[in-house]
């Protein structure tokens, strides 16, 4: 093996082993001498981001698109994370992956707008927190993480900028409860700490806590029917059922002209059997009046009237949401409901058996194996 050859392969070896001292500055002479380690380099730069290592990933990414040896995946990380530090130097790039011939990631035209309409600002650090927020809406948490960070590094007084990064934190598997609470304290008169400390308390199973914090959010944004519904899961979970159905219809009381609000009336209502006829069945009509081609309303009315005992009009409900939507667990679920009442055991064994197999949504996916057990005994 010749002494090139030689080196380019012990760098290979040393790179997926994680031993890379002295390459921190050497990336792009590596990259140029020894083109077959170029998967190697970009698989560590892959992976120091999923470590949330920034800084380290940066150098890395910088050297390969110096070199032109990015590919799709690498270019989109490149743009990412130039974005969560340095917003505006991004916009080159975000806006190459908005030209994309094939599919322009929607995040990307987010970012695009986010750091656009806030160029106006004076300082940077407002940019940074609406970056921040957009990739925290996306789910790209540790990205999030960064910039929110750098932002408070900047400006420490920046509460919504604490308030996010808390949630940020929590969904990487931190405690977040820190920021959340510095961010509730410093913003007594704003909704937004108490409705991202009510997530927290929820995902830790402290619901009593989350009620008393989605209370005090309602109190300062009356007129969210989002927080309202959210507090009407919450007094679900306590088994407060009176509460909760209160707290449904003001959700959809709120905002009636959503159908999101009037289907999550309605399946409450059918799930615990509260006033099914004056509670679910008006809620699940207006749902489907709202978004006449919607599988979801449609499925949920037509689980209204099976517990009412209106078997027909049910069934002809159902057909209509699998015609729409025939990979829905929910949807299968209820139809293999449908077709036991009916004493058709072997098409309800089927439709349970699809919806066992099916991922959306969850919940009934579960249900529906539970019922094949129970079957089977």
């Amino acid at each position: 093996m010749q002494g090139h050859e030689a080196y380019c392969l012990l760098q290979r070896v040393k790179i997926r082993a994680g031993e890379f001292t002295g390459l921190d500055d050497a990336w792009q002479g590596l990259i140029i001498d020894c083109p077959d380690a170029i998967s190697e380099i970009e698989q560590l730069a892959l992976d120091r981001l999923a470590s949330n290592d920034l800084d380290e990933t940066l150098p890395i990414l910088e050297a390969l698109a110096k070199t032109n040896s990015l590919n799709a995946d690498t270019e989109e990380t490149y743009a990412y994370a130039r974005a969560a530090l340095a917003p505006v130097d991004s916009l080159p790039l975000l806006h190459v992956l908005a030209r994309r011939a094939d599919q322009t990631p929607l995040l990307a035209i987010d970012l695009i707008l986010a750091i656009e309409s806030s160029s106006g600002e004076p300082s940077p650090t407002f940019t940074l927190a609406q970056v921040g927020q957009t990739f925290a809406r996306h789910g790209r948490w540790k990205l999030a993480i960064s910039s929110l960070e750098h932002a408070l590094e900047m400006d420490p007084d920046f509460h919504e900028a604490r308030a996010y990064l808390g949630l940020s934190k929590d969904q990487t598997g931190e405690n977040g409860l820190d920021d959340l609470l510095a961010a509730s304290d410093a913003l007594p008169d704003q909704a937004l700490p108490q409705i991202l400390l009510a997530l927290h308390w929820l995902n830790a199973g402290e619901e009593e806590q989350a009620r008393d914090a989605l209370t005090i959010a309602t109190q300062l944004d009356p007129l969210n029917p989002a927080i309202v519904a959210q507090l009407g899961e919450v007094y679900t979970g306590l088994g407060d059922l009176a509460t909760a159905s209160i707290a449904y219809r003001r959700a959809a009381d709120i905002d009636p002209k959503n159908p999101a609000f009037w289907l999550l009336l309605a399946r409450f209502s059918n799930q615990y059997e509260v006033e099914i006829r004056s509670l679910a069945l008006p809620a699940a009509r207006n749902a489907v009046a709202l978004s006449m081609n919607e599988a979801a309303p449609l499925a949920e009315l037509a689980y209204t009237h099976l517990l009412l005992g209106n078997n027909i009009l049910a069934e002809r409900l159902l057909w209509r949401a699998i015609t729409l939507d025939p990979y829905n667990a929910q949807i299968q679920f209820y139809l293999g409901l449908l077709l036991d009442a009916q004493g058709n055991r072997s098409g309800a064994w089927t439709a349970m058996q699809i919806a066992s197999s099916l991922n959306t949504p969850g919940r009934y996916q579960a249900l529906a194996k539970r019922w094949l057990e129970g079957v089977a005994r």
